[in-house]
């Protein structure tokens, strides 16, 4: 992150001139709850909302889609001033966060395109820093907006797979996301749907894995139930399989809360108002993980784990664990409700009945212990927390083998909810040759790449944020320069860009650039596409003499390439 300072705040000094004579656009639309304009010409089409299951992280903020929207500009939300910009290949790609005066912070991301005042200041800010990855925070008031202020187009940059402007709320003292929903109200009478119940068993100590049991739920009159009886163990927790739907459409949302009764005394309740980001990868262990990652289901769970408590649990004891008194049927009723006060009920009996204890798995690593552990020629080390909860695994938590020759580790297994990262740490003797990278092996690709960097202790280690099959790989392999529209007569005339398609075996860019006539010029990244752009307008297109590229990826290795025109 970059923040202003001499000689840079200079820089931005010399703008402030210019960004009070700017005209402030605003585009009379109706106006919403909370005195707040609509980030999008209504009306509002949700494709997501806040709190969803992702495989690492909760999302935080909503996605609107801008399937067939004539006019795609996004607007600000409240009176406010620009207070950070990021313009990233990945993450949210374009993004503009506004602070205002009631305390929140908005957030709009992945823009096609900044409105001019702000892509002036990126644009200036670029050159001067020689970079393309953007992230600039602004001095307070210096950049003001006005409530229904353009800032931009909404589109598909960073990393976004479908055009939707993404949006926050944060708390601007806390950074902590909140649930838009609260102040941006969109059409919908349309009440949340049970799919199905889950009943976990974790095993003996109170281990995950936990053993579920799905009830296929389904709808009688005004309530949903299930067709069969509920048999659940001596202690348990439960999941619900609930999704919400905004009126006319078919994207799965998430209900704002859920509440659990026992004989109709409340036990259990969940709110999805905020969060922290040091908390978002608690979705591993909230959410079903395993039914997340191999089904895509996001069934919400009772189970706080042993160590930490969300705070979108408002009620909640023993960890989320139910224990029935006696084996005598009892009234379980779920609600769950969306933030435009729509409610649907499920309700139905559960009963406990005996049966066989599952069998503890044998490898036991306690979720609020510190552990290290080793082979031959590796060691990996846990902090305390790293673990949702307390684990049994039939496998150790590293193991390693050779396969094709190659030496390899399987480290956890693919549905661990895991929390903070792992610290692997490499063997004096194992990396002898600098381009020597740690992979994440995915049947016989590459997932992910991590570069081994000496640790306070002076030991060669990479910091991993999943399980795997891991391997060393020495990449001596530059990137390559799949396509281009350079003629290859060498001769610009039509270009309003030059592009390149670049791709890497490692698939990780460490550094990129381009120089026209030996001057730096600004080479924009789409990750998505591996595609890099130079914008050039095809009228200087005759002044171009030279063009150099430069491509590095992780591992050190340089793809240079120039064109004489």
């Amino acid at each position: 992150m970059i923040i202003f300072s001499s000689p840079k705040g200079a820089f931005f000094m010399r703008l402030i001139l210019t960004f009070i004579l700017i005209a402030l656009t605003v585009t009379a639309l109706p106006q919403t709850g909370n005195n707040a304009f609509p980030p999008l010409r209504p009306p509002l089409q949700l494709t997501s909302n806040f709190a969803e299951y992702r495989k690492n992280h909760f999302h935080s903020g909503l996605d609107f889609s801008i399937y067939n929207k004539a006019d795609k500009s996004v607007f600000s939300i409240w009176d406010g001033y620009v207070s950070r910009v990021r313009y990233n290949s990945a993450s949210y790609g374009r993004a503009v966060y506004i602070t205002h005066p009631n305390g929140y912070t908005s957030v709009y991301g992945h823009l096609d395109a900044f409105a001019p005042f702000i892509d002036s200041l990126v644009s200036k800010y670029q050159y001067e820093n020689k970079v393309f990855e953007t992230d600039i925070q602004i001095p307070a008031g210096t950049v003001p907006v006005k409530k229904g202020q353009i800032l931009g187009i909404a589109g598909n940059s960073g990393y976004s797979f479908g055009a939707h402007l993404h949006f926050e709320i944060r708390d601007a003292a806390t950074d902590d996301p909140v649930n838009a929903l609260k102040f941006i109200p969109v059409d919908d009478l349309m009440a949340p749907v049970f799919a199905q119940l889950a009943v976990y068993q974790l095993q003996p100590g109170g281990c995950l894995p936990a053993k579920a049991t799905y009830y296929k739920a389904l709808k009688k009159g005004d309530l949903y139930t299930t067709a069969t009886e509920i048999a659940v163990p001596d202690t348990f927790f439960l999941g619900f399989d609930v999704q919400d739907f905004q009126s006319f459409a078919y994207y799965r949302l998430l209900p704002q809360t859920i509440e659990v009764l026992l004989n109709d005394s409340l036990v259990w309740k969940m709110d999805f108002d905020r969060f922290a980001f040091s908390e978002t990868a608690t979705c591993r262990g909230l959410f079903d993980h395993t039914a997340g990652l191999n089904n895509k289901k996001q069934i919400v769970t009772t189970y706080t784990g042993n160590h930490l408590k969300m705070r979108f649990y408002k009620n909640c004891s023993r960890n989320g664990l139910f224990v029935l008194p006696d084996s005598n049927k009892h009234k379980l009723t779920v609600k769950a409700t969306d933030t435009e006060f729509n409610t649907s009920i499920f309700a139905t009996t559960i009963q406990k009945k005996s049966a066989p204890a599952l069998e503890q798995n044998k490898y036991v690593v306690a979720a609020h212990y510190f552990h290290t552990f080793s082979t031959e020629h590796l060691s990996i080390s846990v902090d305390t927390g790293t673990f949702y909860s307390d684990l049994a695994m039939k496998a150790p938590l590293i193991e390693e083998f050779n396969l094709n020759g190659a030496l390899s580790w399987q480290i956890g297994y693919t549905e661990i909810p895991i929390l903070k990262p792992i610290h692997v740490h490499f063997g004096p003797d194992l990396i002898t040759n600098k381009k020597t990278l740690l992979v994440l092996k995915v049947a016989n690709n590459i997932e992910k790449v991590w570069k081994p960097v000496t640790d306070a202790e002076g030991r060669l280690s990479a910091d991993i944020d999943r399980p795997g099959k891991y391997q060393l790989y020495i990449d001596s392999v530059p990137p390559v320069i799949l396509k281009t529209n350079i003629p290859a007569a060498g001769k610009l005339t039509w270009q309003k860009e030059i592009t390149f398609t670049v791709t890497d075996n490692c698939g990780t860019f460490e550094s990129f650039n381009a120089y026209i006539n030996n001057e730096w010029v600004l080479m924009t990244y789409d990750l998505k596409s591996n595609l890099f752009s130079i914008a050039t307008g095809s009228a200087k297109n005759a002044q171009i003499k030279t063009l150099k590229v430069v491509f590095s990826d992780v591992a050190g290795n340089v793809l240079e390439k120039e064109y004489v025109f």
